[in-house]
Formats: C-alpha cells, structure tokens, sequence
C-alpha cells in the first residue's frame, strides 16, 4: 500500500523501478516509503544508494551514506564538508551534527519532466564519482588517520 503521493510521484517510482529492471540491476524497493535501495561498487568500497522521493517539491534525491564521524571531529567535520561542497558543482554532501553522519545527496526535480534511462544512470553514474572521490578523505578523517589539515590539503588537490 502505498502512502499519500500523488500520481506523477507513484508513475516515477514504478518507471525507474521498470528501468532497474531492463539493465538487469538488482536493488530493493519500498513501496509504502517509495524507496529503492540499489549498491555500486566502487575503486575500493561498496556504494550504497537509497532513492528517495519527495511528492512536495516534485524531487527525487540519491543518498549515499559516505562516513559516520566522531562526536569530537563533528565541528571540524563541518569544515571539511563545506571545503567539499565548495568544489561541487551538482549534489552535495550533508552532516547531521547530532550524530555525526555524512551522506551524499544528489537532488533532481521531477515536476512535469521525462526522467529516461539515460539521465538517471547518468545521475547515478555523476554520484558514484563524487562518493567514490571524497569518501576515502572522509573515512581517513573520520577515523583519525588524517587530521583537519592534511584533509583539507587532499581536498585541495582534487
């Protein structure tokens, strides 16, 4: 049973469900949530991506959970995040300062537009690039292998 979206909202769920399946990709769906979880492999870790969709606003979003910080490194983390968003010209990286969660998230508007094959796997494809660029800087900050400096020059240089 699905909640309260609208028709448009419920037709790009089924459709982008119906494109996963022609390219043979396997993921999860929630049909009450109108979520689909699907994983990418990257260079070296695993890239999971939960596609969400907002009714109000027309707006799907790909989010990728990249690394869980400390609750000493939140603060600092914070500077690292927006050093990254600032070298971003499409989605964004999010920290929640409670519990010091990072993810990605790649936002597009749906409202009265054909969302075909190709510009979703370009979206995945675009999100996968970023996630898989920044999410080793992110982990080695994280877990204490990089400090703020020596992060914030390695962002510097991509």
């Amino acid at each position: 049973m699905i909640n309260d979206y609208d028709g448009e909202t419920k037709k790009l769920f089924y459709e982008l469900c119906e494109i996963l399946d022609e390219k043979k990709w396997k993921y999860r769906k929630d049909e009450r949530e109108l979520s689909i979880l699907i994983n990418v492999i990257g260079d070296d870790l695993p890239m999971p991506f939960k596609i969400v969709f907002y009714d109000e606003g027309k707006l799907f979003a790909l989010v990728s959970p990249v690394a869980a910080l400390p609750q000493d490194k939140i603060a600092l983390g914070a500077v690292i995040v927006s050093a990254i968003n600032y070298k971003l010209a499409e989605g964004c990286f999010d920290l929640n300062t409670e519990n010091g969660q990072i993810n990605f998230r790649n936002t597009t508007c749906y409202a009265g537009c054909l969302i075909d094959a190709q510009m979703f796997f370009g979206m995945v494809n675009f999100s996968c690039v970023v996630v898989d660029k920044y999410n080793d800087i992110l982990a080695n900050y994280a877990s204490g292998k990089k400090g703020l400096d020596e992060t914030l020059a390695l962002i510097a240089k991509e």
